[in-house]
C-alpha cells in the first residue's frame, strides 16, 4: 500500500501607587528569602502484616507514621525548599507497591503545621504562611461537573494516585510517572478559599485556618476598583464581585455555583459548600487594605529566613481488598447508580448486555480477578466521558471483533494486566468532542490490546495541556492497520512508550501531530514502515525499531503517510517543526531493498530534523548524525554505529 489515508478612581492612585513599590520591593529581596517549607509525610497504608518503627529519617526528612502496615519504601528528595513569594516547585516523593494488587493512594495536606510560633515571632499574624502556601495536582480533573484546572490537595479536599502492583509512585521534578504534587507562594494575597463557620445571630463568619485554595486574578488599578474607601471590593476586569465569583465559583469543583439566586454571604464572606449549621467552605475577596497590608507581610516574610511546615499524608487501601463481590450485570448496574464511586471484584465471567457509560464524575474499579469482561454489540465495551475515572485490573476484555474496547473523550483510564482482545479498536481516545476540553489520561502495564485494526487511535484537543498516555511493559498490536495511530489535527498529546512492543500491519505508530511529545525508550516496534513521523518531538532511546514492508517510494501524503518500508520515517509535507532524536543502544533496521534504516523526506525540508547521537541501524545514516558524533561502518555485518567522534577509529 502506497499511501494510507485516513481523515477520521483617582483617589486610589497613590495606594496602588505604595503597593507597586511594595511589589517591586519583594522581587528585589526574592533573592535574599531563605525561608524553608519542611515536608512531614504521615504514612497510613494498610497493605501488609508488617510493622515498622513509627520514626524513619531519609535523607534529612523525618516521617513520622500512622499504623504503618506498609512493606515497601518510601523515599523522597530534600525536604527543604529555599522558597519566596512567587515561588513553586515539586515535592519529591517515591512510593513502592511490593504487593500483588493495585494501591490506591490518596494525598492530602494539613498546613495547621505551617505556622506555629515563628509567624507570632515575627509579629505577624499566625495564619500569615496559611493564606500564602498552597498543594496541588498539576492535572485537570472533573468533579461535581465542573472542571478544574488543577487539583487543590488539603485536608478537605484529595487527590488519588494509583500504584501498580511491584511498581513504584515515582513524583519528582525530573521523572514522574503521574501528575506531580506540587507546592506554590502565591504571590498577592488577594483571596482565598477557607474553612470556616458562621454565626447565625450577627451573620459573622469565623476562619477556622484551614485555607484551600487562593482566587487570584489579574491585579492592577486599571482592572480592579473599589468602594467606601477601599473597604470594598467593586470590579475586576470590567465585572462585578458577584460575576467574577459566578466564574470562579463554576469551576472549583464545589456542587453549585455562586449565582444571584443562591448567593449567602457574611461580612464579605461567599458560601461555596456550607451545610445546615453554616460550617463549611467560604469564598472571601480582600478588601484594598488587606492586600496593601499582605504585600507588605510579603516583603517581610522574605528578610525573615524562617522555617515552616505542611504534613503531607498518604493513606492507601488495596483495591483488591476493599472491592465489592459481583456476580453478574445486574449487581454491577446497581452499585453504578447508587454511588459515584464504585470498586468492584468479578466473581466469574461477565458478559455485557449493553455497554457501560461512566459520566462525569463517576469513578469505577473493576477487578476482573483473572475473569473476562466481555460484549458481543456494536458500541464500545466500556466509555468514559470527561472527568470520570476507570480502572481495569487482573483479567480480560473481549469484543466481537467490530467494537471498540475503552472510549474516552476527557476520562483518565488505568489498566494493569489487561488482556484486550477481539476488538475492532483498542482504546479511542477523541478529546477534541468534549465541551470542557478536558483531556484523557491513559495509564498502562503489564497489558496486551490486540486489535483487529488498531490498538490505539488518539485525538487530542489542540489545547495547552497534553492528552497523556504512558505504556509500561506492554503489548499493542493491530493486525490490519497500526498499534498505535495518532491524528494530526486534534494534537496536543504527551506520549510515552517505555519497555513495550508496539507492532502494526502497515506502522507500530503514526505520529503526525504538532506541538506533541512522544518517547519510546527500551522498546521494539515493528511494522510495514517502524516508526512513521510527521508532527512533534520524538525521542527514541535503546529501542528496536524494524520495517518489514515493501519498498514504495516516499511521496507526500495529504492525510496519513506513505508505507516505504523503512525503519524509522519521517514526511516533512506538513509546515509544523518535527524533530527525531534517536540516542542509546537504538537498533533501526529496513528489509527490503532500496528501503532505508532512517529517511527524512524531503531532505532540504528545514523544519524537520533527525538528530542522532546512538545506535545501530542497517543503512548509512551519516547525514543525521548530531555534530560531534559519527558513524562507523562494519562491513563484517553491514552496520553503521553512530558514536562520538573522540571514540571513533582514526
Amino acid at each position: 500500500m502506497a499511501e494510507n489515508n485516513r481523515k477520521p478612581n483617582n483617589s486610589q492612585h497613590d495606594l496602588f501607587g505604595s503597593l507597586r513599590t511594595l511589589r517591586t520591593n519583594i522581587s528585589l529581596q526574592a533573592l535574599l528569602a531563605i525561608i524553608t517549607v519542611v515536608l512531614t509525610v504521615v504514612l497510613l497504608f494498610s497493605l501488609t502484616v508488617a510493622w515498622y518503627t513509627n520514626i524513619v529519617q531519609t535523607g534529612g526528612l523525618t516521617f513520622e507514621t500512622e499504623q504503618w502496615l506498609f512493606e515497601g519504601s518510601i523515599s523522597v528528595g530534600s525536604g527543604q525548599y529555599a522558597i519566596s513569594p512567587g515561588d513553586e516547585g515539586v515535592v519529591s516523593l517515591e512510593v513502592q507497591n511490593p504487593g500483588e494488587h493495585l494501591v490506591a493512594a490518596s494525598v492530602t495536606v494539613e498546613k495547621s503545621a505551617v505556622n506555629a510560633t515563628l509567624d507570632i515571632a515575627a509579629n505577624l499574624p499566625a495564619d500569615t504562611m496559611n493564606k500564602r502556601l498552597y498543594f496541588y495536582v498539576d492535572t485537570p480533573m472533573t468533579r461535581n461537573g465542573e472542571r478544574m484546572d488543577r487539583v487543590y490537595v488539603s485536608s478537605d479536599s484529595s487527590y488519588t494516585y494509583t500504584i501498580y502492583p511491584q511498581s513504584s509512585l515515582v513524583l519528582n521534578e525530573t521523572v514522574h510517572n503521574a501528575p506531580q504534587l506540587k507546592w506554590e507562594w502565591v504571590y498577592d494575597v488577594l483571596g482565598y478559599y477557607v474553612i470556616g463557620t458562621r454565626d447565625p445571630v450577627n451573620n459573622l463568619v469565623s476562619e477556622t485556618g484551614e485555607f484551600i485554595r487562593p482566587i487570584v486574578y489579574d491585579y492592577d488599578e486599571t482592572n480592579v476598583t473599589f468602594i467606601n474607601g477601599g473597604n470594598q471590593l467593586e470590579t475586576i476586569n470590567g465585572v462585578s464581585v458577584l460575576d467574577f465569583l459566578n466564574q470562579v465559583s463554576t469551576k472549583d469543583g464545589y456542587p453549585g455555583a455562586i449565582t444571584g439566586q443562591t448567593l449567602v454571604s457574611a461580612n464579605g464572606y461567599y458560601a461555596i459548600d456550607v451545610d445546615l449549621n453554616g460550617y463549611g467552605v467560604w469564598a472571601y475577596l480582600c478588601n484594598l487594605h488587606e492586600i496593601k497590608t499582605h504585600m507588605a507581610t510579603d516583603t517581610a516574610l522574605g528578610q525573615s529566613g524562617a522555617a515552616y511546615s505542611a504534613i503531607v499524608k498518604l493513606t492507601g487501601q488495596n483495591s483488591h481488598e476493599t472491592a465489592l463481590p459481583i456476580t453478574g450485570e445486574a449487581e454491577l448496574l446497581t452499585a453504578l447508580a447508587q454511588s459515584d464511586s464504585v470498586s468492584v471484584r468479578l466473581t466469574e465471567n461477565l458478559s455485557l448486555s449493553a455497554p457501560l457509560s461512566l459520566d462525569a464524575g463517576q469513578l469505577l474499579s473493576i477487578d476482573l480477578n483473572e475473569k473476562t469482561l466481555s460484549y458481543l454489540g456494536s458500541e464500545a465495551i466500556i466509555s468514559a466521558q470527561a472527568g470520570s475515572q476507570l480502572l481495569l485490573s487482573d483479567g480480560r476484555v473481549q469484543g466481537n471483533g467490530a467494537n471498540i474496547g475503552i472510549y474516552s473523550d476527557g476520562a483518565q483510564t488505568t489498566l494493569y494486566d489487561v488482556n484486550m482482545y477481539n476488538v475492532n479498536q483498542g482504546i479511542v481516545i477523541r478529546d477534541y468532542l468534549n465541551e470542557q476540553a478536558a483531556d484523557s489520561a491513559v495509564y498502562m502495564k503489564n497489558c496486551q490490546i490486540n486489535a483487529i485494526e488498531d490498538g490505539m487511535l488518539i485525538h487530542g484537543n489542540a489545547d495547552s495541556t497534553p492528552t497523556r498516555i504512558v505504556i509500561e511493559d506492554s503489548q499493542i498490536h493491530g493486525q490490519t492497520y497500526s498499534g498505535i495511530f495518532c491524528n494530526g489535527s486534534h494534537y496536543g498529546t504527551d506520549i510515552q512508550v517505555l519497555r513495550s512492543t508496539i507492532t502494526g500491519l502497515y506502522t507500530a505508530i503514526y505520529h503526525p501531530q504538532p506541538y506533541s511529545i512522544m518517547t519510546l525508550k527500551d522498546s521494539t516496534l515493528e511494522g510495514g514502515t517502524g516508526l512513521v513521523v510527521k508532527g512533534g518531538t520524538v525521542y527514541v532511546d535503546s529501542c528496536t525499531v524494524k520495517g518489514t514492508g515493501s519498498y514504495t517510494a516516499p511521496a507526500y501524503a495529504a492525510s496519513g503517510f506513505t508505507d516505504t518500508g523503512d525503519g524509522i520515517y519521517l514526511e516533512a509535507n506538513y509546515t509544523w517543526a518535527t524533530v527525531i532524536n534517536i540516542s542509546g543502544t537504538t537498533n533501526v533496521s529496513s528489509t527490503a531493498a532500496d528501503t532505508l534504516a532512517v529517511r527524512k523526506f524531503e531532505d532540504t525540508a528545514t523544519h524537520a530534523s533527525i538528530n542522532i547521537t546512538g545506535g545501530t541501524f542497517s543503512s548509512n545514516v551519516e547525514q543525521y548524525c548530531a555534530p560531534g558524533y559519527a558513524v562507523v561502518h562494519d562491513a563484517a555485518t553491514g552496520n553503521y554505529t553512530v558514536m562520538h567522534s573522540a571514540n571513533t577509529a582514526q
